[in-house]
């Protein structure tokens, strides 16, 4: 059990928290972090530096999104603070909604639209994989699949799109990040990590 931040991996590696420490703890291997409206915290591996990346973890919401998206951000090739990759997957009462983006200096721009993932729903309290890849040297190509822990995973990707942006051409680090709306009738709303997996893409 961890109070008040995330520890560290299982490779060692201390979390580095962007949000205030109280709200972070950790407790038989799960990592929670409780955000409030209009917050957005993150927990970022700074040591791990990778560039072909295939990341995998679960999450789940401890409240539904009721009229409002809950969003969870999966951050690769991080060369810089507000610098980097992201899988954005938002989860509203309509479904899930999944896209890339490219973060340069914290200004945000889509790789392409956003994507509903077709038969998915979310669900207070019931987990969800996300996988993310990151491959390539000069283009990039970034992909993500959403499915529910409960089944296997599906073999296509749901989303792909490519990018050449020259500061992301490098290794960096890794991270997640929840985030909410300035309006929701729920919140605060604690968003639950668990069996991440930081690998070098195929």
């Amino acid at each position: 059990m961890v109070t008040d931040g995330w520890g560290s991996a299982d490779i060692g590696d201390a979390y580095k928290l962007y949000g205030p420490a109280s709200q972070f703890d950790v407790a038989g291997g799960v990592g929670t972090v409780e955000v409030p409206l209009n917050g957005g915290y993150g927990a970022y591996l700074q040591e791990l530096s990778t560039q072909d990346v295939d990341m995998v973890f679960d999450v789940a919401t401890d409240q539904e999104a009721s009229g409002y998206r809950q969003t969870v951000i999966v951050a690769v090739r991080s060369v810089a603070r507000s610098t980097e990759y992201r899988g954005k997957v938002q989860l509203a009462s309509g479904g899930v909604y999944v896209r890339a983006e490219k973060i340069l200096g914290g200004a945000t721009t889509a790789l392409s639209s956003l994507v509903k993932v077709s038969g998915l729903t979310h669900q207070a309290n019931t987990p969800l994989r996300i996988r993310m890849q990151a491959v390539g040297e000069g283009s990039t190509t970034v992909k993500l699949k959403v499915w529910p822990t409960s089944i296997g995973e599906p073999a296509s990707w749901q989303y792909s799109a490519t990018d050449s942006e020259a500061q992301l051409q490098a290794p960096g680090a890794v991270g997640v990040r929840a985030q909410m709306p300035g309006v929701a009738d729920n919140a605060p709303v604690t968003y639950s990590f668990d069996n991440l997996s930081v690998t070098t893409a195929p």
